[in-house]
């Protein structure tokens, strides 16, 4: 009943937190990590940057202890968020979003997971172009994506990273 929508009752940001204690005595890892994600993203959009945050760092450490079968959706979700919610303002946020995405590419070798492994490389590309990282490398994850898109069938989500590859295609 208290929370029926996310920050529309009172209660959501008090039985959030009172979950994420809970999931992580239990070794809820993978839940821990969601609820983290959710109530970082709860404060970014109250405009609450220091709880954000800190609920983005808890999502962090607490994805470290997730089992590699539950790691690479919650990896995707976390660099996703932490380049939409603290680009702007945060210098260091290339550095923690390529460590995830190095840690989520190695478990994807060999897995033959390419859908997974395109929205890893777009995510890269994304996070380097607004950086303004080196234009070569950067060719090289167009190209990789790009080969993905072409040689293998899977689901694409054109509001989250295919514009990046329109504009890859538009620009060659």
């Amino acid at each position: 009943e208290n929370m029926d929508k996310k920050g529309d009752m009172p209660g959501y940001e008090k039985y959030s937190i009172k979950s994420l204690n809970g999931l992580k005595i239990l070794n809820n890892n993978s839940e821990a990590v969601v609820k983290a994600l959710d109530l970082a993203e709860y404060y970014f959009k109250k405009s609450n940057k220091k709880d954000g945050e800190k609920y983005l760092k808890e999502a962090l450490i607490t994805l470290n202890l997730v089992k590699e079968v539950d790691y690479v959706p919650l990896a995707l979700r976390y660099t996703y968020m932490l380049y939409n919610r603290t680009s702007s303002y945060d210098p260091n946020y290339y550095r923690k979003a390529d460590n995830v995405l190095t840690k989520t590419e190695e478990l994807l070798k060999d897995k033959n997971d390419h859908e997974n492994e395109y929205w890893v490389t777009a995510q890269r590309i994304i996070t380097r172009v607004h950086r303004n990282l080196d234009e070569k490398i950067t060719e090289k994850y167009y190209q990789h994506a790009d080969s993905l898109l072409s040689n293998y069938d899977f689901y694409r989500d054109i509001e989250k990273f295919d514009y990046t590859m329109y504009s890859y295609y538009s620009d060659n």
